[in-house]
C-alpha cells in the first residue's frame, strides 16, 4: 500500500513540475518601454532634434557653463540653426546631453 501511494506521489509530483518551471521562465506581465528617446545631431551649424516633441532643448556653453539659450520643440522633426562662435557646448534635450564642437 506504501509503494502505491509513493508511486502516486511521485506521478502527481512529476506532472506538476514542468509546470513550475514554466511559470518561472514567462512573466505574466510583460513591460513594455514605449518612452521615446530623443536623437540629437549636428552638421555645421544646423542641430536637428527628432522624437522630441513636447521637450525643452537647453544648450550651454562649456567653458563657463552657462546657458545659452533654451528653446521648446513643438514638432518630432526640428532642425535649428545655431549661429554660435567657435567653442564646445552641450546640448540637452529631455535626459539625453551631447557635446558638440563648432569649429
Amino acid at each position: 500500500m506504501t509503494k502505491y501511494l509513493l508511486v502516486i506521489l511521485l506521478a502527481i509530483f512529476m506532472m506538476g513540475a514542468p509546470s513550475f518551471a514554466k511559470a518561472d521562465c514567462m512573466p505574466e506581465i510583460e513591460l513594455i518601454d514605449n518612452v521615446q528617446k530623443p536623437v540629437i545631431s549636428i552638421e555645421d551649424n544646423v542641430v536637428r532634434i527628432t522624437e522630441a516633441c513636447g521637450m525643452t532643448m537647453s544648450v550651454y556653453n562649456l567653458a563657463g557653463g552657462a546657458p545659452i539659450m533654451s528653446v521648446k520643440i513643438d514638432s518630432q522633426d526640428k532642425r535649428f540653426d545655431l549661429n554660435l562662435p567657435k567653442g564646445i557646448y552641450i546640448i540637452k534635450v529631455g535626459k539625453i546631453a551631447r557635446k558638440i564642437v563648432i569649429k
